[in-house]
């Protein structure tokens, strides 16, 4: 009696475990997919503030002093282009770690 007694004692703390683990694969996974979704709208945003400053300057609305000076101070030392690049790569990086943790 006793001995059955501990063998469900240890199913319990197994099936625990088990728990455990895909509460935490689960919160990982949502990480990841939350990370995706705030690179891809920051990414969105950078388009889309260069593509309004652009239109800005070519219909003469800014002169290329203050097109070059909005884009020194939204994006500090990376230019657009750059930030796209670093947004790319945290997107592809978030998505293979994903594509990891969907086959655990």
């Amino acid at each position: 009696m006793i001995e059955q007694f501990g063998q469900f004692i240890k199913e319990l703390e197994r099936r625990m475990l088990n728990k455990n683990k895909l509460r935490k694969l689960e919160s990982r996974k949502f990480e990841l997919i939350r990370n995706i979704k705030l690179c891809e709208q920051h990414k969105e945003k950078t388009i889309d503030f260069v593509n309004d400053l652009n239109n800005k300057f070519y219909n003469n609305l800014i002169s290329h002093e203050e097109y070059n000076k909005e884009l020194k101070e939204t994006f500090k030392h990376r230019s657009p282009t750059a930030w796209i690049k670093y947004y790319n790569r945290k997107i592809n990086y978030y998505k293979q770690e994903l594509h990891e943790y969907q086959r655990k």
